[in-house]
């Protein structure tokens, strides 16, 4: 069996090793890139309960237009309710921890709003080994010397269990639109679906 073909096994796996109720509503946390997309597409296929959120920071001018309306048709055509939210930075302050605050206040407020239990993220393995080496560079001590969490109080991470590349391989083999990398072209859906 390949790797792509149990992916749906080991997101299954993650649920049932936090004794999550597969019968929750998740809210899924959608860039339009390739990670968030692809655990969107896997989330959808295991039949959960999901609605989606997008936030739009503007920062890219039309690309972040391409990836909204990505979204935008991808939950269409899926039937998945999607929350959007244009939001301004301030470049003056530190960008990613702003866009961070932003970001999960908006989350935190869906979830409250619309009684879901849970928030899923598409951080990833690459993603939890870099988070490792940055604490390991900056010199931190033994005790923050750690990755990625997979469940931290209601923000769920099962993709942390792949790496970057079956997620890739994924979205290839089921077609999953993504923005492939800002700048690059965009798989369209329905088009090519």
């Amino acid at each position: 069996m390949s790797n792509i073909e149990n992916i749906i096994e080991k997101y299954f796996e993650f649920f049932h090793h936090n004794k999550i109720d597969l019968k929750s509503k998740f809210l899924i946390a959608v860039s339009g890139g390739l990670d968030s997309m692809t655990i969107l597409d896997i989330s959808k296929k295991c039949g959960l309960e999901i609605s989606a959120a997008h936030i739009n920071y503007g920062l890219r001018g039309e690309e972040n237009i391409i990836e909204k309306k990505l979204v935008e048709e991808y939950c269409k055509n899926k039937n998945i309710k999607l929350y959007n939210k244009d939001a301004q930075l301030n470049t003056s302050e530190n960008i990613q921890n702003e866009a961070r605050k932003i970001r999960y206040d908006f989350f935190n407020e869906i979830i409250h709003q619309n009684k879901l239990d849970y928030i899923i993220t598409a951080h990833h393995q690459n993603d939890n080994h870099e988070s490792f080496l940055y604490h390991a560079i900056r010199g931190n001590g033994i005790s923050r010397l750690k990755g990625i969490t997979e469940k931290n109080g209601n923000i769920l991470r099962p993709a942390l269990r792949f790496s970057k590349t079956i997620l890739k391989d994924y979205a290839q083999k089921y077609k999953v639109p993504y923005d492939h990398g800002h700048s690059e072209w965009i798989q369209r859906w329905p088009e090519n679906r």
